[in-house]
């Protein structure tokens, strides 16, 4: 998945693994398989290598033996936060599932793939070349070989 982001490196956001995102609540934090953040990151340290909700343009799980807290808790945990974009690869279930419009502490809008489908990541992940070309996702780099 890294590797699927790395043409978002060069539009001023970085793809990062074990970086914390602080919740609002101001008492608890995530800390997310892999998130795509703001190029001053660092400049929004709250502690502990966490970071404000607001540099974060999209987080990325993918489930093991925490699915419940992969698909309960973290997508409301996320939305309160304001995250843009959550995505689930859950290996279970065999789906990726793709949450965005965060209001209310709920996404609103939710949609599913498949092994051998592709979707794009909206536009507040990022785009790239001189013409915006979207990035687009292949469901099995997040599903991996069948468990």
């Amino acid at each position: 998945m890294t590797l699927a982001l790395a043409p978002l490196e060069t539009l001023g956001v970085n793809v990062v693994q074990s970086v914390g995102l602080w919740l609002p609540s101001g008492d608890d934090y995530v800390v997310p398989d892999l998130a795509v953040v703001e190029e001053d990151v660092k400049e929004h340290l709250v502690a502990f290598n966490c970071y404000a909700p607001h540099v974060f343009r999209m987080v990325v799980e993918v489930t093991s033996s925490n699915l419940t807290s992969d698909v309960v808790a973290k997508p409301l945990a996320y939305a309160r936060a304001g995250v843009p974009v959550y995505l689930i690869g859950d290996r279970r279930a065999r789906r990726v599932s793709l949450l965005t419009d965060p209001r209310d502490g709920e996404y609103r809008t939710r949609s599913t793939y498949r092994p051998g489908e592709t979707f794009v990541l909206p536009e507040s992940v990022g785009s790239v070349g001189s013409v915006g070309e979207k990035i687009e996702v292949a469901a099995d780099i997040l599903l991996g070989p069948p468990v």
